[in-house]
């Protein structure tokens, strides 16, 4: 009896849990990459049960540190770009309510060319501002704060940021579940 009602317990923290990807100081320059995310699962929604940290050196699990070299290689690249890759679908994505809590990020970007520059970034922009309203229905603006300068006369690109995402364990595993059935009937 006890064994029933524990295992319908889990099954309904798995249901009403949530995964969060906390991004914190992410920084992208033209030569350099450096980030810190931490991927917490949280049971029921508010209770912590899992986490993980992926920075530069590799993924943090219990304290431990394994290297990306130990992870990936029996990886292979070509035939995840041949098979799993050419048959995603990102309208699966969508399905999935991805929730933003929040966005702050600074983006400094620059060409040889001032008018190259200046297209840039209101092409930018524009395109963040239409991404964020059209793929994400219900978002507090005041958490998102994003800032495009121009670097005139000057090759750049650099980026700096947070963010905080949240998705349903229930969706998420419905997407992962659907993406694998896709990727045996592709297979066949």
């Amino acid at each position: 009896m006890w064994l029933v009602l524990f295992f319908i317990i889990l099954i309904f923290g798995l249901i009403f849990s949530k995964v969060s990807i906390n991004v914190k100081n992410i920084k992208i320059d033209k030569n350099d990459v450096d980030f810190n995310i931490r991927l917490n699962f949280h049971l029921y929604g508010f209770l912590k049960m899992l986490s993980f940290k992926c920075n530069k050196k590799g993924i943090e699990f219990f304290g431990k540190t394994i290297p990306y070299i130990k992870i990936f290689k029996n990886f292979e690249f070509e035939k995840f770009m041949k098979k799993d890759f050419r048959n995603f679908d990102l309208k699966r994505i969508r399905k999935m309510n991805v929730k933003v809590d929040s966005a702050r990020f600074t983006l400094k970007i620059g060409a040889e060319d001032v008018f190259i520059t200046s297209f840039l970034v209101v092409f930018i922009s524009t395109y963040i501002s239409n991404f964020l309203r059209k793929e994400f229905s219900k978002l507090n603006y005041k958490k998102i704060n994003y800032n495009i300068f121009p670097e005139f006369n000057n090759m750049a690109f650099h980026l700096e940021g947070n963010t905080v995402l949240s998705v349903k364990a229930r969706n998420l595993g419905i997407f992962l579940i659907s993406n694998e059935h896709n990727n045996h009937k592709s297979v066949k």
